[in-house]
């Protein structure tokens, strides 16, 4: 509640929460102080291990339009949720190239790709290869082609593969 006072002063019109709506105490108490601050919170649900279905990315891009800015968009860590969500904000509403993008999923943010999470990095990875291959938008590419289910089983394979990515037992 007090960082949410101080993003209220210094102009924070909206909070995009991609933990989504929760029965947890922090999510209670975010919402309490967007309403007494006079903040709009709107919940997306993102997973920092899951792809998101085909729905969830394209409405995304209608709440990036709809958006009160100046805004703030979290996570839990802030490198997960919140880097998936800002190379989106980076493809649709900056219109910035993937490359650019992707970099919004990096150590600089605290996103290790590779282990779990690195699924996220492998869902842009693969629309750059296709990008690069045929030129295809990123809005026709999940509309297309996008496919969470066999993306996931490429990534796990990808990961099972190398050693070095392996997740410890």
């Amino acid at each position: 509640p007090e960082r949410i006072k101080i993003w209220s002063g210094k102009g924070i019109k909206t909070i995009l929460n991609f933990r989504g709506e929760t029965n947890q105490g922090s999510y209670f108490l975010e919402k309490e102080a967007c309403e007494t601050f006079g903040i709009e919170l709107i919940n997306f649900r993102l997973f920092a291990t899951k792809l998101p279905s085909r729905e969830s990315i394209l409405e995304l891009e209608n709440v990036f339009k709809k958006i009160k800015s100046p805004f703030l968009m979290h996570c839990k860590s802030g490198s997960d949720r919140a880097g998936l969500g800002s190379a989106l904000y980076f493809i649709y509403i900056l219109r910035s190239p993937i490359t650019e993008a992707q970099k919004q999923l990096s150590i600089k943010f605290l996103h290790i790709g590779g282990w779990t999470a690195g699924i996220l990095d492998f869902m842009l990875m693969r629309y750059r290869e296709e990008f690069e291959d045929t030129g295809i938008s990123f809005k026709n590419w999940v509309a297309e082609i996008y496919e969470p289910g066999q993306l996931t089983k490429e990534f796990n394979s990808f990961r099972n593969s190398n050693p070095w990515l392996k997740v410890p037992r």
